[in-house]
């Protein structure tokens, strides 16, 4: 079972002699929290719990000590997704630090707590600016900045940056934009591909505006934007993709700059799972996923199976124009018209495979740690994050001597 499987994965982190047997770790009845005693085998688990608890504390402690903000010209911004938690992303946290030792590696925590991401991609990217603008202020050498979703982490990126962005100076809060990653990030949106498609249109409409929230409403591409008066808004990710109507006489004229901020920034990338992701379909994780042939993997492929760069130039034909006279008359025609709108400033495409029968992949490509056991499930991924940072941090840095701190 579950118990059995999570002793498992925490053994490997038992302590060891000078030889490098497992010490011995006496089994005894134990007292619970409300001072209940409990059984030898549920007090084990306890304690392996705490000594799992214990190492990730003591790895993100040393990781920490170990890094020289004071010297940083760098800040990476790492942001987890839908009912995540900061700690998700802390392989690849690790994974930075190591290549860069004097870099800022940022886990956010304003959207953290399940109910925190479904208020809506708005208030979540507004509270992130926030957080960045913090973060900035505590570090006033850094020069460059990137960021990293993670699923909805990378929409609440796409939506900071528009808050963040000086068209004037072409900086997001005095940093050079550097390098923008995504995660398996519904870019597009759900509900038209992969495993949520078969879920009627009329009740997935049902579910938006009735139990699943503002997030979900938007996701779903189900909202109703606020930017204007007279009722023909296209929904946020629309607006955040750089689409809108001719200006009419009751339009507000006040969209953020979306998509000159993405522009902005030296390098784009988007990984996304080309199958196995019940969460967010590959050609949602892709900007350009519904206009391009999607990749085949062989049955065994696992990792990175394919890379290619999308630019305006594979679009040259086609009509490039951000405006509409009408409104879509679907939501796929609607999400062709983002992707061909997002893909034009140019990205790198990764496309990712975790074979198997299991749709778990959508936590894999980010190796989510959060317990022993899904630690264990999503290792599988960390060869993809690894891959990751040397997208990010593609030269290996290392710590300045301490007589060069000075």
């Amino acid at each position: 079972g579950v118990g059995s499987l999570l002793t498992l994965a925490a053994l490997a982190l038992l302590p060891r002699d000078g030889l490098g047997h497992v010490a011995s770790v006496p089994v005894h009845r134990g007292v619970g929290s409300a001072g209940r005693v409990v059984g030898p085998h549920r007090a084990q688990r306890g304690r392996l719990w705490r000594l799992w608890a214990s190492s990730k504390s003591a790895e993100s402690t040393e990781a920490k000590s170990t890094t020289s903000t004071d010297m940083a010209d760098d800040l990476y911004v790492l942001v987890h997704g839908l009912a995540g938690r900061p700690e998700d992303l802390s392989y690849l946290e690790k994974c930075l630090g190591r290549r860069d030792p004097t870099a800022v590696v940022h886990l956010a925590r304003c959207n953290s707590g399940i109910l925190m991401t479904f208020d809506g991609i708005r208030q979540g990217g507004s509270r992130l600016a926030c957080e960045i603008r913090g973060l900035i202020k505590r570090h006033p050498r850094l020069k460059r900045i990137s960021l990293v979703g993670n699923s909805l982490g990378g929409l609440y990126c796409r939506y900071a940056v528009g808050l963040l962005f000086d068209e004037r100076t072409g900086k997001l809060e005095g940093l050079s934009p550097h390098k923008f990653l995504t995660t398996a990030t519904p870019h597009l949106g759900v509900g038209e591909y992969g495993y949520l498609s078969v879920i009627p249109g009329p009740l997935q409409s049902l579910g938006a505006y009735t139990i699943m929230g503002q997030t979900i409403r938007e996701l779903l591409l189900k909202d109703k934007n606020s930017n204007s008066n007279d009722g023909s808004s296209l929904p946020l990710l629309a607006e955040m993709a750089g689409l809108d109507f001719e200006p009419g006489p009751n339009t507000a004229q006040d969209t953020l700059p979306f998509l000159d901020g993405l522009r902005a920034f030296e390098e784009r990338c988007a990984y996304a799972n080309v199958a196995n992701d019940f969460l967010v379909a590959y050609r949602t994780a892709h900007p350009a996923g519904p206009l391009l042939k999607p990749v085949e993997p062989k049955r065994d492929d696992s990792g990175v199976v394919f890379r290619r760069r999308v630019s305006a130039q594979d679009f040259e034909r086609r009509d490039m124009s951000s405006k509409s006279q009408q409104p879509f008359k679907g939501r796929k025609e609607l999400m062709d018209s983002m992707s061909y709108s997002l893909s034009s400033i140019g990205w790198e495409q990764v496309t990712v495979a975790f074979p198997g029968s299991l749709p778990l992949a959508h936590n894999k490509i980010c190796a989510l740690e959060r317990d022993p056991l899904q630690t264990w499930i999503n290792s599988a991924g960390r060869p993809v994050v690894e891959d990751q940072a040397k997208w990010l941090i593609p030269e290996q840095k290392y710590e300045p001597a301490a007589s060069s701190r000075a």
